[in-house]
């Protein structure tokens, strides 16, 4: 209806990737939403013989975001297949940055820090807490002020100390609070939230 090709079958199998056209796309996504799988097209597609003239970037998601920092470094010293660009991307470290850029207000000079609430305890929620301290630092580096973050899940107390544990330098950018709830339950009570001190010890 919309002139979009769909295509069906298993995209570990060459001739499904043939019928796709994968060899005269300019860039080709891989989010076949397991990465063993997304490692085995990326590995096909780089295999195929390209077109002559042609350049192609193929971009794959890990959701394992050690397993993509290393293979982004591997990615970075090894020559790419004629042809061919393999690069990797992790969705849950992309999509924080991209949330907040679009939707982080930049403070006004003098105002108090925002206050943040992350409700959930996934991957993805925990890329929101950090990405939230290193912008709020990148970009008030003289400020001694912290910007509230607070986690509201079952096991937010547990995650929290993971973090701080994990970031030493989270302290030092994020007031980071714990919050044990269920942020899926309508008929939990209200979230009571502590006022937030600035650096000058008002409220």
């Amino acid at each position: 209806e919309r002139g979009i090709p769909l295509v069906r079958g298993d995209a570990t199998d060459p001739a499904v990737l043939a019928r796709a056209g994968f060899r005269n796309a300019g860039l080709t996504f891989v989010v076949c939403g397991d990465d063993g799988t997304n490692a085995d097209v990326a590995v096909l597609i780089t295999h195929q013989p390209q077109r002559r003239g042609t350049f192609q970037r193929v971009l794959v998601q890990i959701s394992d975001a050690g397993l993509c920092q290393l293979l982004e470094q591997a990615a970075v010293t090894a020559p790419d297949p004629a042809g061919t660009r393999l690069e990797f991307f992790n969705l849950n470290r992309l999509g924080p940055r991209a949330l907040l850029d679009a939707w982080l207000s930049p403070t006004v000079a003098g105002s108090r820090p925002p206050s943040i609430i992350v409700a959930g305890s996934g991957p993805l929620a925990l890329s929101v807490v950090t990405e939230t301290a290193r912008q709020w630092r990148l970009g008030h580096r003289t400020s001694p002020d912290r910007i509230r973050v607070t986690l509201v899940a079952l096991n937010a107390v547990d995650q929290v100390a993971a973090l701080q544990q994990r970031f030493a330098a989270l302290a030092r950018s994020a007031d980071l609070t714990a919050v044990t709830a269920d942020p899926a339950d309508p008929m939990a009570p209200p979230l009571v939230l502590t006022p937030l001190t600035a650096a000058d010890g008002s409220q």
